[in-house]
C-alpha cells in the first residue's frame, strides 16, 4: 500500500510522466490523482494537493460537491409539482402522464372495435 502523502509518477506508455497517484489520508485507500494544472508544475500540484486534504479529496474540491449537492436538493425540491395523482416529481409525473396517454389510445382503439 501506498504511504500516505508520498506521490508517485504515473508513467505512459512513451515513458512520459502522466501525473502522479497519491494517498490523501491515512483512512484513504483508494488514491487520488494529480495533474498539473495552469501555471503550476506537478511536484507542486501534488504538494498542494497533500497540504489540502483533510479527508480523501483536497477541500476545495470536498465544498463544491457538498455545495452542488445542496443545491441540486433544494432545486429538486422546487420542481416537485402537484397533479391528480397526488404530489410527484418531475420524473414521477411524465411516468404517470405516459400511462395516462396509454388508457386515452387503447379506449379510442377499443371505441373502434
Amino acid at each position: 500500500m501506498l504511504d500516505v502523502g508520498v506521490p508517485f509518477d504515473l508513467v505512459g506508455e512513451t515513458r512520459g510522466v502522466l501525473g502522479k497517484a497519491m494517498r490523501s489520508t491515512s483512512r484513504s485507500t483508494k488514491p487520488i490523482f494529480i495533474s498539473v494544472g495552469h501555471k503550476i508544475n506537478l511536484n507542486d500540484a501534488a504538494d498542494v494537493v497533500h497540504q489540502l486534504c483533510y479527508y480523501r479529496e483536497p477541500e476545495p474540491i470536498r465544498q463544491a460537491d457538498i455545495l452542488s449537492r445542496k443545491v441540486m436538493r433544494e432545486d429538486y425540491r422546487q420542481h416537485i409539482i402537484e397533479c391528480p395523482y397526488g404530489w410527484l416529481d418531475g420524473s414521477e409525473r411524465l411516468g404517470q402522464l405516459d400511462r395516462h396517454a396509454k388508457e386515452i389510445k387503447n379506449e379510442n382503439i377499443a371505441q373502434q372495435i
